[in-house]
């Protein structure tokens, strides 16, 4: 039902009606509210609700995932506490990535003339439901290294977590606090298409969690580290150091301009330091990402040759 499902014309433009789908389809009423709820856009009360409901839904994760892990994982690999939360955080941001991207395909696939102008109510949805991630991620990362710095008797505050983490703290707390109003309250209902091919950015996180995992299970010379470190790399080439100029080229062919025209008088400035904002780390970790992955060739190499 979700993949033929099509937003109403006054919202999208026009749309070609499936006869079949309304004759051999009958929701339940339950399903109709819903369905209708996100063909409009979030009031304040909703988007509240969402969010809320967002932070309920990693944390429960987090909790689940982090007894799964400790039931699986606790004795046979002789994991120490801090390694299992790290675990359990790393499997919920790969079930958030996995929803985004999916969340992503599913509006961008409905997108055919405007990619500024057409709007995606569902878009709306799915950003207040997602930007709680970014808080709980980092109050879980914060968890990760307390428990660490308490096993190897080490000094552990907010403050030496901050350093440790700076960037990536900062990455969160500008996409949940800056980002995320400007992407609802601030664009004027457009770039709904652009942002939902946003949302594909997360299509390498799996395998940055997988790598992580991978780790802490004492797997770094096995071939399935390599494999991963592989397909990380590609995936954030792709997903996230090569998207955003497409994302500007795309936008330039469909208005029949330059791309240096598209930066410099169709797309506000404002947006595109933003831009610039974003892509920058991206830059730096996907360096420090070639680094390690030819850091971790090197191991299996000289495991290969012991063995």
């Amino acid at each position: 039902a979700c993949t033929n499902f099509e937003f109403p014309a006054q919202i999208v433009g026009q749309v070609r009606p499936n006869p079949k789908l309304r004759q051999d389809l009958h929701y339940p009423r339950g399903s109709k509210n819903m369905i209708k709820l996100f063909q409009t856009r979030p009031d304040f009360h909703v988007a509240v609700i969402e969010s809320i409901l967002g932070l309920t839904w990693f944390v429960s994760f987090h909790c689940l995932f982090l007894e799964i892990v400790s039931l699986k994982f606790g004795r046979g690999f002789s994991l120490a506490r801090s390694q299992l939360r790290d675990i359990a955080t790393k499997l919920v941001s790969t079930w958030f990535a996995i929803t985004t991207c999916f969340a992503g395909w599913l509006v961008f696939r409905q997108c055919d003339t405007d990619l500024i102008r057409e709007q995606k109510s569902l878009v709306h949805h799915y950003v207040f439901f997602a930007l709680p991630y970014f808080i709980y991620d980092i109050f879980a990362m914060y968890l990760v290294y307390r428990e660490s710095s308490r096993e190897r008797n080490l000094e552990n505050s907010p403050l030496l977590f901050l350093r440790e983490k700076f960037l990536l703290v900062v990455h969160h707390l500008m996409i949940s606090t800056v980002g995320g109003p400007i992407f609802v309250f601030l664009r004027g209902g457009l770039g709904d298409c652009l942002l939902s091919l946003a949302f594909m950015m997360e299509i390498s996180t799996p395998f940055v969690s997988l790598r992580v995992i991978l780790h802490h299970l004492g797997m770094k010379t096995s071939k399935w580290y390599i494999l991963n470190g592989l397909a990380m790399v590609l995936s954030f080439l792709f997903g996230r150091i090569l998207l955003i100029p497409y994302m500007y080229l795309a936008y330039a062919n469909q208005l029949g301009v330059s791309t240096w025209q598209v930066l410099n008088i169709r797309v506000p400035k404002f947006c595109t330091v933003c831009m610039i904002v974003v892509y920058l780390p991206q830059i730096y970790w996907f360096g420090l990402m070639i680094k390690g992955s030819w850091r971790a060739l090197g191991l299996s190499r000289v495991s290969i040759k012991k063995n």
